[in-house]
């Protein structure tokens, strides 16, 4: 049986459950510790809550209202990919030292470290390196009706 927030992934690192094709973000918590806390919601509007643990590298380009998910993926070992590596790690039209990305990926095998990642078909961009992606606190999922539903107009 499913449990609410389980997370199982496919061999090519996409989240076979949930899927959150065409779903969104709906925000991101940075409580204390090297953690975040990734809100998002499926097609059919059930908010689900994630927390990224030992966060090593985190970035968010294009953060907006609406952000529609396109794939959202957690990728291990060789399963990483160097160029999507190099995107996470530099400013766009910068370029990324060989060494400093040799040292990332060399982290990410020996360390057994996620990458995950977060693509849009609009808005935001997501990459994390961290070492864990766990089921949120199951109260943001309880507030999920304040979270996806526009309030009423006075």
């Amino acid at each position: 049986m499913q449990q609410e927030n389980e997370i199982r992934v496919k061999s090519d690192g996409m989240l076979e459950i949930p899927d959150f094709h065409d779903g969104g973000l709906v925000g991101m918590l940075f409580p204390p510790g090297k953690r975040v806390i990734l809100i998002l919601k499926n097609v059919k509007d059930r908010v689900h809550s994630y927390e990224l643990d030992g966060v090593v590298m985190l970035r968010a380009d294009d953060v907006r209202a609406g952000s529609i998910i396109l794939d959202f993926t957690v990728s291990t070992g060789d399963a990483v990919r160097a160029d999507e590596v190099v995107r996470a790690l530099g400013d766009e039209g910068s370029s990324v030292a060989p060494s400093q990305l040799s040292r990332v990926m060399s982290q990410i095998k020996k360390s057994g470290l996620l990458f995950v990642q977060l693509s849009p078909s609009y808005g935001c961009e997501m990459a994390c390196i961290c070492k864990g992606i766990r089921a949120a606190d199951p109260w943001l999922a309880s507030i999920s009706p304040m979270l996806t539903t526009p309030p009423a107009k006075s």
